[in-house]
């Protein structure tokens, strides 16, 4: 489906996540535990927790935790405020561990894709630093090009 959109300006590739090898979306503990065993697994949990072993591994293997714009799109509220704790405390896990993280839409529908100013604006609100949020779009174009 996302082959067919038309890219909106500032992005400089678009990929469905489903049609990248190394990509997962995670329910629960033991589906993460398969999901990390290939290099350089690109893991999403919309609920927002990843267990510490997992994020080592994680990051023994090459790997990256992904944080959804969309995730946060479709929540009012009290419960984007949750979410975006969770995004925090998970981003904070992740420094910890030397795990790799970035920021992506995983947009199910057009008007859910963002610019690439405005997943730079979503990164600081998580708080990346600078030298975070360029090692996550370095990262990010080499795992999805892996």
């Amino acid at each position: 489906m996302a082959e067919n959109l038309a890219k909106p300006d500032g992005l400089d590739s678009l990929a469905p996540a489903q049609s990248l090898k190394n990509f997962s979306e995670i329910a629960n503990a033991a589906s993460a535990r398969n999901a990390i065993k290939r290099k350089g697994a690109l893991l999403h949990s919309s609920s927002y927790e990843i267990e510490d072993g997992v994020l080592l591994e994680l990051a023994a293997r090459g790997g990256a935790v992904l944080f959804s714009f969309s995730d946060v799109l479709h929540e009012r509220g009290f419960r984007r405020g949750i979410i975006l704790s969770k995004m925090r405390l998970l981003l904070s896990a992740a420094r910890k561990r030397k795990c790799g993280f970035a920021v992506c839409t995983l947009a199910k529908k057009p008007e859910e894709l963002r610019n690439a100013r405005e997943l730079t604006a979503f990164a600081a609100v998580l708080g990346f630093s600078d030298v975070e949020r360029k090692d996550a779009e370095r990262r990010m174009g080499e795992l999805v090009r892996a």
